[in-house]
């Protein structure tokens, strides 16, 4: 379950937010979990995310109060090949499909 998915506004729409995503299906994948669950509340200032689960792949669950469920099923994720790297701590070990990690 993503808890709190918080992204400066300067780096939305720069494939940021895939090469997230990529790190936490890497993450999750290495736990053996099966998918990623997400909530969008909306507020004042974060409607310009009002689409990004939709946008990375996860289908719409249901609508509660507190917003919109999403979930990804991760047999069916393919890692986003995005022109960003990244470079963990050796410490973290991650799965081999988390696309531009490196």
């Amino acid at each position: 379950v993503i808890d709190t998915w918080l992204m400066s506004c300067r780096v939305l729409n720069r494939r940021v937010e895939e090469l997230v995503l990529n790190l936490l299906v890497g993450i999750a994948r290495q736990r053996k979990l099966h998918r990623v669950i997400g909530t969008y509340s909306p507020t004042e200032k974060n409607g310009i995310v009002s689409d990004l689960y939709s946008r990375l792949g996860f289908r719409f669950q249901s609508e509660s109060s507190d917003g919109t469920h999403w979930s990804l099923e991760l047999s069916s994720f393919s890692a986003s090949n995005v022109p960003i790297k990244l470079t963990l701590s050796p410490d973290i070990e991650l799965d081999e499909s988390a696309g531009g990690i490196a």
